[in-house]
This record gives structure tokens, C-alpha cells and sequence, in this order.
């Protein structure tokens, strides 16, 4: 779930630092430009790791800050396809589920990598499961001039009591699976957009709050334009809330820790 990632770049240090010594002013520079920032193709920059070369620092003309030359890893989460990871559900629609790892909230599971007979509880904003029973006796094959029988259709999930159904509920901890790393490149923002003021009421004076309605849509769009998705399953053994399996194994899927990554940033 995370990797080293070997970076170099040119590293700005800002006057107001100039007190520090160079090593920390230099960290502390690399912090802020990269951590919980995507590097592209890879992952999620979490935190410097360590620096492993550095330069003399330089002064460049007109900007008044401090350049180095740096070499430095930093963790980087980069789950990769087949990995198990445990998450926390954070919200549900009749699409998917969104799943946060704290530091992470774009993991999507759909309702197709849900098992099979899941359903969408709108009053609840909920998925909830429910499973099949397993016929006592086998049934017995058809002959050979013989029908094959329909299989039996599913009841109506709602005429479940609703205490007896097994929900995926927000806030709860479930184990997933990554079925695909999704990466999309946005266009920015004109500035007339971007830095557009909230609206105001002429006669109060107020802004004026979005409606239900209006916040979902920006929901949405967020979604939609996430830079960088993660496409889990939860239609596995061992998979979904980890209170349906009972208190066993708990891994969190770093299998992959250990691993580097180089990038050129200049």
C-alpha cells in the first residue's frame, strides 16, 4: 500500500526559514510542495522519508529565495491492483460506496463489486446485504424429455424487516479489494471561476447557502472529477465489514511497502 518514492527536484527555501538550519528548512520545503499531493502515475504523497543529496544553496535573481538541488524520497500511497486494505465507509449512493483510508477518500466500490443480492436502502442511504439460503436437499436433474425448472426468483428485499438486514453502515471498518487505479487529467479553472465570490442576498447582505439539492450536484462533480480514483470489490469471502467475519484477521495490505519509485521533478 505504500512505496519509497525517489525524487529530485529543485527545492525553494522561503526567507522566513532562513533561521533554520538548512536541512530542516530544506524538509519542511518538501513537505509543503509535496505531501498530500498526487505525484502523477504513482500516487499519493504523504510525507518526506529522507533526503539523500543536497546541494549548496543558490540565489536566484529577483525572487529572493534560497534553491537547492535535492535528491530525497517520500512515502507515497500507491495501493496496487489485487491488494486487500481496510478502509472505513464514509457514504453510500445507488452507484457506490465510497470508502476513506483517513488520509484518502477517492476509493469507490460500485454496486456491480457489491455481492450479488445487495440493495440500496434510500431512507437508510445504506447497502444492505442479504444472502441467500442454500436448499437442505439437492435438487434432482430433469430428464432427458424433462423441462429444466426456472430457478426460484428472489423475494422482494424490502419485505425484510429492516432489523433483519445486514447493512453496510457508514463509519463502519471494511476489508476491500483494488480492482483498478483510475488516473484522469483536468483541465484548470479559468480565474473568472476559480476565485468566482460566493453569491449574496441584495438585501441582507448574506451569502446565500447552496440548496440540498445543489450540494449534492457539487458532490457529484467532485466525484466525477477526481484526479486519481481507487475501484475496490467487496463481493469476496473475507471481504466487506469486518464484523461479519468476526475479530481474525485484520491486515491492512502493506505487502507492497519497501518498493521505489524514481522521478524527475526538474
Amino acid at each position: 500500500m505504500f512505496i519509497l518514492s525517489r525524487i529530485q527536484d529543485s527545492i525553494a527555501v522561503h526567507p522566513n526559514a532562513f533561521g533554520l538550519e538548512p536541512e530542516i528548512a530544506v524538509k519542511d520545503a518538501i513537505n509543503v510542495k509535496y505531501s498530500n499531493h498526487l505525484i502523477p502515475g504513482i500516487g499519493l504523497a504523504v510525507s518526506v522519508y529522507d533526503i539523500l543529496t543536497c546541494t549548496e544553496g543558490n540565489v536566484r535573481y529577483g525572487d529572493g529565495l534560497i534553491w537547492y538541488k535535492t535528491i530525497f524520497r517520500v512515502v507515497v500511497f500507491a495501493p496496487t491492483v489485487g491488494e486487500i486494505v481496510l478502509g472505513k465507509i464514509i457514504s453510500s449512493t445507488a452507484e457506490h460506496i465510497r470508502v476513506s483510508v483517513e488520509f484518502f477518500n477517492d476509493i469507490y466500490v460500485p454496486k456491480a463489486n457489491l455481492p450479488q443480492i445487495s440493495t440500496f436502502d434510500p431512507e437508510a442511504k445504506s447497502y444492505f446485504y442479504q444472502p441467500q439460503e442454500e436448499p437442505e436437499e439437492e435438487e434432482e436433474q430433469p430428464g432427458e424429455n424433462e423441462e429444466p425448472k426456472e430457478p426460484a426468483q428472489p423475494a422482494d428485499p424490502f419485505d425484510q424487516p429492516s432489523s433483519e438486514r445486514t447493512y453496510f453502515e457508514t463509519d463502519s471498518i471494511v476489508r476491500f479489494r483494488v480492482e483498478s487505479l483510475k488516473w484522469q487529467e483536468l483541465e484548470p479553472e479559468p480565474p473568472n471561476v476559480k476565485n468566482r465570490p460566493p453569491p449574496m442576498d441584495p438585501k441582507t447582505g448574506l451569502r446565500i447557502e447552496p440548496t440540498p439539492e445543489e450540494e449534492a450536484l457539487k458532490k457529484m462533480q467532485r466525484e466525477r472529477d477526481a484526479p486519481f480514483k481507487v475501484i475496490a470489490e467487496m463481493n469476496d469471502h473475507g471481504l466487506g465489514p469486518i464484523s461479519w467475519w468476526g475479530a481474525g484477521q485484520e491486515e491492512d495490505g502493506e505487502g507492497q511497502d519497501g518498493m521505489e519509485e524514481d522521478v524527475d521533478m526538474e
